[in-house]
Order: structure tokens, then C-alpha cells, then sequence
């Protein structure tokens, strides 16, 4: 690469060809012996700059073009040695990395690190803990489309909450958005909904935002995230085994992604300094912080929490949650959610139907959402049956129903 700015003495056809049709492009010039091979990289596709490299790289900036040249130069070479035509090795390597007949860059060496488990150790976990309002990364746009059984029968959606179809030509759009609910179900499993948009014939946007039900796999919860972390799997590359959407995905494919995560905790980041006292200020402390106490936002008195907390600690600690070696044993430090739902003793199931039929056994209930089919429960107490406000859910995994939870003790108390 020639820089603009200079001028070098050039005395071969070769350097001065260069000098007039390709200044200031990225080329790659391979040697074999006698034989040398010389090509030209499209500008658009690969972009270094002056300090990538020799002894400049360690001030190197980061940036996606950047790491993506990178990858996409380091494919090449890869491509050129498994071929074996323009460079023959006395063997056919089998595992490049470990091969004694080829020697890479020391840079690899250095950036070889495993403070942190890979990240996608770490995804699941945070998914899986997820609360109302939790800061999410939407993987991919989706959008949400309804099947009617006839001309006016009613409609059905895959991914929205009741009937009618309220979530048809809902979209949800990929980057930076939040869990706007949970529905738990008595099968004792659980769905995350996230908020869309609905846009009308008329290509206008509704004022109606459905939720949208939301796989485990299609997000990634950022509560407990930070650019520092970020940064640390864009550059080692330890992403391990993370799907998206039904699919296994390498790094080339979560590169965009994490910079795009990157870019929203940075702005988040901004936000939560204003309300931290400069002197306590450390962003794996103010992490490591939000992981032990579940916290979701800085607020001014959760900032003064954490003020507290860093004067409490031992130098021994201090230095531990700075290097946010906490992130390693996440499953076991990370606060659960709390879901309380009214569930019922073993009772004996003793109505009209079935004293017909004279037929009775024990069953246990829980509480669910009204609707139309909510039932009735005979009180022995005043020898009728009583309708409640929310409908009788038998607990039975074939016919899972949604459950009326609580989240607190206080209104499950009140309930």
C-alpha cells in the first residue's frame, strides 16, 4: 500500500504500474521461489488503514469494516493453502493452525484469551431470566401473519396473544428493543413478547403495537451486558454455539450483530454515567453491580446504592468484579424471577355434570384469565356453586392454558 502523502523511488515496471493504475489500493502479492503472483482486492470490500500495519497496529482502531477485511483477507490465505496450486506444501495440511510448515503472525497468539467463557455460554442464561422490561437485541425482523379458516371465519396468527388475528402484518424490526411481557402457562412452561408494529393497507402505521411472542433464540437480553464484554468477543472471537432463529451461526454472521449491540449499550452507557459520582465510576464494577442486585436502570438512587457498595468492598474484591469475572458464573450468581399463581390443594371434583354420571376424582387447579368458558367451583362453605372473577384452570400438560400470575407476594397476598 503507498501512502498519498509520500513519495517512494521507484525503479522496477512492476512498482511503477502500480504507482500509475492502482495507488492507494489494497493489493496481496504472492511469492513461491521464483514465481510471484500479484492481484488487486475490490476497495469496496476490504478497508485498512495506515495503522494496520507493521508497528502501528496496536493503534489500530476497531471498526466493523475493519475486522471484516480482516476475515476476509485471512479467508484467502486459508483458500490459497488448501488448494495447493500457487503455494505447494510437501504435504496436504489437514490442520493449518497446528501445522509446523506454516507460520502466522504472532498477532493471532496475542489475542488468544479466555478470561470469559464463550458468549454463547452466556446468551441462554440471560434469556432465559428475562423480565418485563428487559433491554433486548431483536436478531432478525419478523413479521407476524394471520390464516382465516374461511371467507369470515375467524383468524389465527403464530405468534399473537388470543384471537382475531390482532397481530396480522405486525412486524418486528431487528436492533434494540424490550420484553413487553410473559405469559406463563400451566405446563409450567413460559413465552417472552416483545412489542411491534402494525402497518394497515394503506401503508400508514396503526396506532395499535401487539405483542408479538418471541423464540429464545431469536434475542439476546442486554441487562447484564457491556461494550467492554462486547469488545472482548469481537476481537477473540469466542463466540462458541449460538443459534439463531433454528440455526447455527459463526462468527462472520454475529459480527454485525455484536456491533450493533455494541453501539446500543454504548448509548446506554452515557446514561448511566451522569448519575455516578466520577471517583466511583467503573464500567465491570458498575456491571458487576447490576448483576448481584438485579438492576436494570441507573437511577439517581440506585446510584447511590452503588456508591455505597464500591466503599464497602475489599481491595481483593474490587479487583475481581473490575475484571467482571463474574459474567463466568452467571447461572448461579443472576437473581430468578419470582412468578407466584394461585394453585390449589388436591380437590375432589364434585359437580351436577358429574354426579349424573356419577363419576368424581381429585384434580388441582390453578388460577386463570376470564373468559366466556370461566367455570364455577362448588363452596361447601355456602352450598352453591360461585363464579369467580378469573376462570378454574385444571393443571394438565396436554391442555396447557395461560395462567394468572403475580409478581410480587404483596399482590398475590391481596388476591
Amino acid at each position: 500500500m503507498r501512502n498519498s502523502a509520500g513519495r517512494f523511488e521507484l525503479n522496477n515496471t512492476v512498482m511503477e504500474f502500480v504507482q500509475d493504475t492502482m495507488p492507494n489500493e489494497i493489493g496481496v502479492l504472492i511469492r513461491n521461489g521464483e514465481n510471484t503472483w500479484l492481484t488487486w482486492l475490490d476497495s469496496k470490500d476490504i478497508s485498512l488503514s495506515v495503522d494496520s500495519f507493521t508497528s502501528n497496529s496496536s493503534d489500530e482502531k476497531t471498526s466493523l469494516s475493519l475486522v471484516q477485511s480482516r476475515y476476509y483477507l485471512f479467508n484467502l490465505i486459508l483458500g490459497l493453502i488448501e488448494r495447493n496450486e500457487i503455494l505447494q506444501l510437501d504435504h496436504v495440511p489437514t490442520n493449518i493452525f497446528a501445522d509446523t510448515g506454516i507460520i502466522w503472525s504472532n498477532a493471532d497468539s496475542q489475542i488468544a484469551d479466555s478470561t470469559y467463557v464463550e458468549l454463547g455460554e452466556i446468551i441462554p442464561i440471560l434469556n432465559k431470566y428475562s423480565k418485563t422490561d428487559d433491554p433486548i437485541y431483536v436478531l432478525n425482523s419478523f413479521t407476524d401473519r394471520a390464516k382465516y379458516t374461511g371467507r369470515y371465519g375467524a383468524g389465527t396468527t403464530q405468534r399473537g396473544r388470543g384471537d382475531n388475528a390482532l397481530t396480522d402484518s405486525t412486524s418486528v424490526e431487528e436492533g434494540l428493543n424490550k420484553i413487553r411481557g410473559i405469559d406463563y402457562f400451566s405446563d409450567f412452561t413460559y413465552r417472552f413478547y416483545v412489542g411491534g408494529l402494525k402497518w394497515l393497507w394503506s401503508a400508514y402505521e396503526s396506532k395499535i403495537k401487539p405483542s408479538l411472542y418471541i423464540e429464545e433464540d431469536e434475542f439476546i437480553n442486554l441487562k447484564f451486558l457491556n461494550s467492554n464484554l462486547i469488545n472482548y468477543y469481537i476481537h477473540t472471537k469466542r463466540i462458541g454455539s449460538i443459534s439463531n432463529s433454528g440455526r447455527y451461526v459463526d462468527y462472520s454472521h454475529m459480527l454485525p450483530i455484536l456491533f450493533g449491540i455494541k453501539k446500543a449499550l454504548e448509548e446506554q452507557e452515557k446514561i448511566d454515567r451522569l448519575h455516578i459520582v466520577a471517583q466511583d465510576y467503573d464500567l465491570n464494577l458498575l456491571t458487576s453491580f447490576k448483576i448481584l442486585h438485579d438492576v436494570r436502570v441507573v437511577t439517581p438512587y440506585q446510584a447511590k446504592r452503588y456508591s455505597k457498595w464500591v466503599a464497602s468492598l475489599s481491595d481483593e474484591d474490587k479487583s475481581y468484579y473490575q475484571q467482571l469475572l463474574l459474567i463466568n458464573d452467571l447461572e448461579n450468581v443472576i437473581r430468578k424471577p419470582k412468578v407466584y399463581a394461585v394453585v390449589s390443594k388436591p380437590v375432589l371434583l364434585d359437580n351436577e355434570e358429574r354426579r349424573d354420571r356419577k363419576t368424581s376424582r381429585y384434580a388441582i387447579f390453578t388460577i386463570r384469565e376470564a373468559s366466556s368458558n370461566a367455570g364455577s367451583i362448588f363452596d361447601d362453605t355456602q352450598g352453591k356453586y360461585v363464579y369467580f372473577t378469573y376462570g378454574e384452570s385444571e393443571l394438565d400438560y396436554w391442555h396447557c392454558t395461560e395462567l394468572k400470575t403475580f409478581s410480587s407476594k404483596e399482590s398475590f397476598d391481596n388476591f
